[in-house]
């Protein structure tokens, strides 16, 4: 079984079908039946995209998202809250400013959790050794 972390990017294309990375998103989600998997993500990942979703794709719908993430059984929701004094230290780390917080606490959760495979398109994460579904 593949665990993968889903970033907040991923949720915000699965639910935007102007994104221009929504085809692409609803590809990956559709390959997740083709293999077993076990998916992850965190308090903070759900905070981020609950937001942008709420504030640039529909008024409303970012709770509703949050919501069906939390509620989903195929998705271990993983709190940030025990990871963060982690992902600040990770956060000084990095050479390049365009990494958050929110970022970094996720880094500390793959790591803690043995997660190498990530649903997103951020590029920060194959600069600190992940590799990408998206």
């Amino acid at each position: 079984m593949t665990n993968i972390f889903v970033d907040a990017d991923a949720f915000v294309a699965l639910n935007a079908p102007n994104h221009p990375l929504y085809l692409k998103a609803k590809t990956i989600i559709d390959s997740f039946s083709q293999t077993p998997h076990q998916l992850f993500t965190c308090t903070y990942a759900i905070l981020e995209a609950a937001t942008v979703i709420n504030m640039h794709i529909k008024k409303g719908l970012g709770p509703i998202i949050a919501q069906q993430i939390t509620e989903n059984p195929h998705i271990m929701v993983i709190s940030g809250d025990e990871y963060l004094r982690n992902g600040i230290q990770k956060m000084s780390a990095q050479t390049s400013k365009n990494v958050s917080l929110n970022d970094c606490v996720n880094f500390c959760i793959a790591d803690d959790l043995g997660i190498k495979h990530i649903f997103s398109f951020d590029k920060h994460w194959t600069k600190n050794g992940y590799t990408l579904l998206g």
